[in-house]
């Protein structure tokens, strides 16, 4: 074909889009550092599956469908490689502006641009990462730009310029090289680059049936990949045999049915949450054991698609002990209002005790969307506003949302971590002006580290370092230090690689994994070697990470 219409566009890119989705798991897995938040497949699936949502509602020439879908994945882009997923869209929006057609020269054209905004989508560029991939595979079709006869012949060069690409990436990002894995966004971009070209030739990519995949797996006896989608299940369960409930075999069970599970017994209860593709198998076999008290269990894929935005936000009244679901009210008599990212009800009551305006609900495996971001922005009121991501992965999606609103004074303080989200607001005022609590909040950042415990979820080695599948991992500062059996010593073991002689304070939050007596445990091994540090123990009830600690 010489041209591309509308109607084949939107095919195009629901082709595209899907293949995304369909590999999310197996890009997951593909994240170099070993802790169970791989989140570039889902973050991308995230974003482009409300672009197809979009697509189906509508008809049109190539400007509307790619205006259409553009706009729908900058409003969901989730994660770093969700909001560089929407910007190489950007390339495509910008091309079929005022368009009824889009031509060979356009379509090489589209790849030139979504190597221009994708690259500025990013303050640092790094090579060896999805942007390598993007810029190679415009600058080789370039490069053939005058030997192209049809639209077939230009998408299959690129994606074999992209899966060249993606070959190379451990070249010039040695981490990889060490891992023994290609780039995972870079990975997301060739799967929607594939999916361009398999609708070009008549052979469109639809949405596979994770169900039916999922449970043949199980039935293999095989291990489930990490992936975020499926349904988020809990229950209560009174035991009929308390005396024989082996915890530990039920937890085995368990792990073969999902991941992100939390697991806990209290005499003859037994609490459970777990992210599952099958949670009718799930509690058809729980009850085996004893009976309900309370089930609950959501569509996460839904609410990746933005069905149900408001469930992505939380309100804390002042003097509640527990975050309820709305919205907080209007902050428009401040002079600064404060919206922060926050995962587990004690740091998000944290946040809001220190004056957090707003506080978005998400995180490690479930970074907000930018429609997040521009929703809580409309609800604080205020002209003046402070984005505190509080996670490395969120701070390009807030800095998309900051540069995309005009009327308002919006900037970013690139909080990397919900311990450096806590210290940046203990130096806020209501009162100072938005220059200055930038000024003061940001000097902070630096004076504070972050220890992060969790288990490993798989096997690798990474900067020295053997990691076992199922240990914990002791991380400071995104360095991990070693690998253990026990979360105790995990946490000890960064708190004395951390501590120096200016540090004043540590602050333990366990998380939902965890219970004050294990944080106890860690005070009471290093207090008398530590004497002249204060220590502080806190509930954060953060998913994924057994403890989050802060050193001062």
């Amino acid at each position: 074909m010489k041209t591309i219409n509308g109607s084949l566009l939107k095919n195009f890119l629901i082709s595209g889009s899907s293949n995304i989705i369909n590999n999310k798991d197996r890009i997951d897995a593909m994240n170099v550092f070993p802790v169970p938040d791989g989140d570039t497949g889902s973050n991308m699936a995230g974003t482009v599956q409300a672009g197809i949502d979009e697509l189906k509602r509508i008809d049109g020439n190539v400007d509307k469908i790619s205006s259409t879908y553009g706009r729908a994945t900058l409003m969901s882009a989730r994660g770093n490689s969700g909001v560089i997923m929407s910007q190489i869209i950007k390339g495509l929006t910008v091309v079929a502006k005022n368009k009824e057609l889009f031509t060979i020269k356009d379509l090489i054209e589209m790849f030139v641009q979504s190597q221009i905004y994708s690259y500025k989508s990013v303050m640092t560029p790094i090579e060896g990462t999805i942007l390598t991939v993007v810029r190679i595979t415009s600058e080789k079709l370039q490069e053939k730009k005058d030997t192209y006869n049809s639209i077939e012949e230009v998408l299959k060069d690129a994606v074999t310029f992209a899966k060249q690409a993606c070959k190379r990436t451990p070249e010039w990002l040695p981490v990889l090289r060490e891992v023994g894995v290609t780039d995972s966004g870079g990975e997301g971009y060739l799967m929607f680059i594939e999916g361009l070209y398999l609708s070009s030739i008549g052979k469109d990519v639809t949405i596979s049936d994770q169900q039916a995949e999922v449970d043949a797996f199980l039935d293999m006896g095989g291990d489930w990949e990490e992936g975020e989608y499926g349904y988020c299940t809990e229950f209560i369960l009174i035991l009929k045999k308390p005396k024989l409930f082996d915890k530990e075999k039920f937890s085995k069970t368990m792990d073969r049915f999902g991941n992100s599970m939390v697991l806990v017994q209290d005499e003859n209860i037994v609490k459970l949450h777990l992210h599952t593709q099958n949670p009718g198998s799930l509690i058809k076999y729980a009850m085996k054991f004893g009976d309900f008290v309370k089930i609950k269990s959501e569509n996460m894929t839904i609410q990746a698609n933005n069905a149900s935005e408001d469930a992505k936000t939380i309100r804390i009244k002042e003097n509640q002990e527990n975050p309820t679901d709305g919205l907080i009210s209007s902050s428009s008599n401040k002079e600064t209002a404060i919206i922060s990212v926050n995962s587990g009800s004690g740091f998000e009551k944290e946040m809001v005790d220190f004056g957090v305006d707003y506080v978005i609900g998400g995180g490690q495996t479930d970074n907000p969307s930018t429609r997040d971001f521009f929703k809580a922005i409309e609800e604080v009121n205020n002209k003046n506003i402070i984005l505190l991501p509080n996670n490395g992965n969120i701070i390009l999606a807030a800095q998309q949302v900051a540069q995309t609103v005009q009327n308002k004074n919006i900037v970013v303080l690139p909080t990397k971590t919900q311990i450096q989200g806590i210290v940046a607001m203990m130096n806020y005022s209501s009162e100072s002006s938005i220059e200055d609590n930038y000024e003061f909040m940001q000097e902070t950042l630096s004076e504070v580290a972050t220890i992060q415990v969790t288990k490993a979820s798989k096997t690798t080695k990474i900067n020295g370092v053997q990691v076992v599948k199922g240990q914990y991992l002791s991380i400071g500062n995104k360095k991990i230090y070693k690998s253990t059996p026990n979360k105790i010593d995990a946490a000890i073991y960064a708190i004395k690689q951390l501590v120096n002689k200016e540090t004043e304070v540590v602050s333990i939050f366990y998380g939902m994994n965890s219970s004050s007596a294990e944080a106890d445990s860690i005070v009471e091994k290093v207090e008398i070697e530590l004497n002249e540090i204060d220590f502080e123990i806190k509930r954060g009830d953060q998913p994924t990470y057994d403890f989050i600690i802060g050193v001062e």
